[in-house]
């Protein structure tokens, strides 16, 4: 059977088409949602994504490959049969391989549990979905089936005592344990929770099963096996709360002990055994470890996606292999993106192509709102100066991160590149920026609202003139606005009109628009600099001023005196470069430094400490074109995305900040002019 990824390929290939030959006046905008084609780098952390994001499935190694069976697709607490997956397949976890399709099920399940055992894959129990709607019921069920190596028909073993789903398992040797679970028989009110562990010899196709009582009741739970230990963690119990407990059934003398609790959320959490040690990994994105006998577990590392209701399985070169799962308790999608965690390492940097619908190649208003990336407006051209009315766009799109889930969201009112995006309360404003509306190219002053859970705009806050390319931060209580440009195509390039200026507008009262502020830069008028804001001061960064001159000079706004002072630059001017307040500090991204007598992509990551007044460089160079990426922050992360691509691609990168102390860097010497190109 060829790869799941021959689906993966189809779908781009009608979304290409779909790119290719509309404009954003003639989208859909019901186009339904649209989970992209994912290309993972060589080298990358990352491994094949999944076809379909899953949860609730059935997992287990063989240390080559990862195998998973069942799951749910569907909508999270409305069950239906047509949400439910009937496949066994496997991914490699060396080199770049595919998903398989292995064998299917008579009928899809979850909430299943599968082990591997002498090259065989065995599966237990789970809940099948019977129908469709209001009339559907779920019904746990006693299955218990092994596919052989080689085969594609599941044989059947000798059935669980009962009907049981939401349940683990684990093999010590060749006896099979499965731990925890209900009974359902109808609705989520019929659960019975079990309140024993069962225990089957694989090796013996005729051993019945035992019951072995627990000192607990839990579903949801995960079980690992170490130091010839079942060892089960977390989970809910009949009275709805959520356990962190840990339990340890020692074989050898039918006894059972406690470990130490859990330090994260227990719900949904998914472990796995590595010699004696047991590592887990719930929603908070830490991966925890636990050597059997000792006092407590240790942090060990951290998901790039976090998620639960997963699998957490062990690859032969030691590292560790997270799959599917969903980021919380909501609708928005399921963890396709399948990473690979090596214990005690951090990954700094993680990164991926997908598809984008979308036609903008650059220029969008991007902002992060929770797990959503919106990208309104742009400019379809890979040029760097095509500015004909259908080279702006007004389309409006949205990218759920953890499942990589593109949803088209409304139109902007006009077409516009280059605007600028503040989150102030329920709504994303946006203004400024650049568009050409039939009488040439200039730049704007109008200003927007967009409120995400209505998907629509009304006019909003505006500037008091046309202005582009200018820095704007935002406070707790105001949104501040520094420099930039006015533009009017067909104006001589020395008739630019830029600006040292300062305006701020209340978030108390933006009825009354901006005021300007008595400051000005000291050094003088500039503008694509990078600008951002961190405990009461702004942050301005590189940039350019009039003659297309490269600033080499950067300053911070104090926003309690309006008073600007020196502070250290970066290695290198740059320009159209963003700078992002993450974690304390201040990051560098993209833009363009001085190559020669022109511009060239700065690949570099800095990261400035304001408390020392030092740069750092994070990262020495990106493994891919930074030309208009944007850097956004997401939650303690970095995120960096860029459609400036041939194709409809978009690259899209999480860098983690957690770094340690910071070296000093002294700053290269000031720079030649440029012009720019």
């Amino acid at each position: 059977m060829p790869p799941l990824r021959l689906r993966a390929l189809a779908a781009l290939a009608f979304i290409v088409a779909l790119a290719g030959c509309a404009t954003s006046g003639q989208r859909d905008r019901h186009l339904a949602d649209w989970s992209a084609p994912i290309e993972t780098p060589s080298g990358s952390a990352l491994l094949a994504a999944m076809p379909v994001g899953l949860t609730s499935f059935g997992a287990a190694s063989d240390g080559r490959y990862a195998y998973i069976v069942g799951g749910y697709h569907g909508a999270p607490h409305a069950y239906t049969a047509s949400g439910q997956s009937r496949a066994l397949s496997r991914l490699p976890l060396s080199g770049a391989g595919e998903w398989e399709e292995l064998a299917t099920m008579p009928a899809g399940l979850q909430g299943t549990a599968l082990v591997e055992h002498a090259g065989a894959l065995c599966r237990f129990g789970g809940m099948r979905v019977t129908g469709d709607g209001p009339d559907a019921t779920m019904l746990s069920v006693d299955e218990a089936a092994c596919v052989a190596p080689g085969e594609r028909v599941w044989r059947a073993l000798p059935s669980l005592p009962a009907g049981r789903s939401s349940l683990a398992a684990v093999t010590v040797g060749a006896e099979a344990y499965v731990v925890g679970g209900w009974r359902l028989e109808g609705g989520a009110g019929s659960g019975v929770f079990a309140s024993d562990m069962l225990a089957r010899d694989l090796a013996d196709p005729a051993a019945p099963w035992r019951a072995v009582p627990t000192p607990f009741q839990r579903r949801a739970l995960c079980v690992a096996s170490a130091g010839g230990r079942v060892v089960a963690a977390g989970g809910m119990s009949p009275d709805r709360q959520v356990s962190r407990q840990v339990d340890v059934f020692d074989p050898a003398t039918a006894g059972w002990s406690r470990g130490p609790d859990l330090p994260g959320d227990g719900f949904g959490v998914a472990c796995v055994g590595v010699g004696d040690a047991v590592y887990a990994s719930g929603r908070d994105g830490v991966l925890y470890r636990w050597r059997v006998g000792e006092a407590a577990w240790v942090n060990a590392g951290r998901l790039v996606f976090p998620r639960f209701f997963h699998a957490l399985l062990p690859a032969a070169d030691g590292s560790l292999v997270a799959i599917g799962g969903i980021d919380g308790m909501h609708t928005h999608g399921r963890t396709r993106v399948v990473e690979r965690v090596v214990p005690d390492t951090r990954q700094t940097l993680t990164w991926l192509e997908l598809g984008y619908p979308g036609a903008a190649r650059n220029r969008q208003a991007a902002t992060v709102d929770g797990d959503y990336l919106y990208l309104f407006g742009g400019n379809r051209s890979l040029g760097q100066h095509d500015f004909t009315p259908a080279d702006f766009l007004d389309e409006g799109w949205r990218l759920h991160i953890p499942s990589l889930t593109w949803t088209r969201r409304a139109d902007l009112p006009v077409r516009r590149q280059s605007m600028q995006t503040a989150r102030v309360g329920a709504q994303i404003w946006m203004m400024g920026g650049f568009g050409n509306d039939g009488a040439g190219a200039v730049s704007h002053a109008d200003g927007y609202g967009y409120a995400p859970t209505d998907d629509a705009f009304q006019p909003g806050l505006q500037l008091p003139g046309d202005r582009t390319q200018f820095g704007m931060v935002q406070t707790a209580d105001a949104i501040w606005v520094f420099g930039g440009l006015s533009y009017a195509e067909g104006r001589p390039a020395g008739d630019f009109l830029h600006f040292d200026s300062v305006m701020r507008a209340s978030l108390d009262a933006p009825e009354r628009g901006f005021t300007t502020v008595d400051a000005r830069i000291p050094s003088g008028p500039r503008r694509a600099f990078a600008a951002a804001a961190h405990d009461g001061f702004a942050y301005l960064v590189g940039g350019m001023r009039e003659g297309f001159k490269v600033v080499d000079d950067c300053v911070r706004f104090e926003f309690a005196t309006s008073t600007f002072t020196p502070m250290t630059c970066p290695s290198r001017p740059r320009v159209s470069a963003d700078l992002v307040a993450v974690g304390g500090r201040l990051w560098l991204v993209g833009g363009s430094t001085i190559e020669g007598r022109g511009l060239a992509s700065d690949t570099r990551v800095e990261v400035y400490d304001p408390a020392t007044d030092r740069w750092a460089v994070a990262i020495e160079a990106l493994p891919f074109d930074t030309r208009h990426m944007r850097a956004l922050a997401w939650g303690e992360r970095l995120l960096l995305v860029s459609t400036h691509q041939e194709n409809a691609r978009m690259r899209v990168a999480i860098v983690e900040t957690d770094a340690g102390p910071l070296p000093s860097l002294a700053a290269e010497a000031a720079a030649p002019e440029v012009t720019e190109r």
